[in-house]
């Protein structure tokens, strides 16, 4: 048996070790301890075989993906008035200590 054949009949040997370790949750080096390979070589295989499905002469378009966020609720602005005529306009949750301290000294 030649060298090239060995490599051949090992390919789906190696791919299965892959897939099975991507499916069993295990960390690569419980999994190559489980089932007696050599890490180094499981490493190699697994980038071999993860990277074959990526286009060699890939050239990107220029173009990424976006995706549109829904438009923000706006609401009516809360306000505050006082029997002496005095309103506070646009009170929010980011105002409303500076609002409330307002209001105690106004009313």
């Amino acid at each position: 048996m030649t060298a090239t054949s060995n490599l051949k009949q090992e390919a789906p040997l190696w791919r299965e070790h892959v897939t099975q370790w991507r499916d069993s949750g295990l960390t690569q080096a419980a999994y190559c301890r489980d089932h007696d390979l050599c890490p180094h070589n499981f490493s190699y295989h697994k980038r071999k075989y993860s990277t074959a499905l990526v286009p060699i002469n890939h050239k990107p378009s220029g173009f990424v993906s976006v995706q549109r966020l829904p438009e923000p609720q706006h609401h009516d602005p809360l306000s505050l008035h006082f029997t002496n005529g005095v309103r506070l306009i646009g009170i929010t949750a980011s105002n409303v200590s500076v609002v409330k301290q307002l209001a105690e000294l106004l009313s």
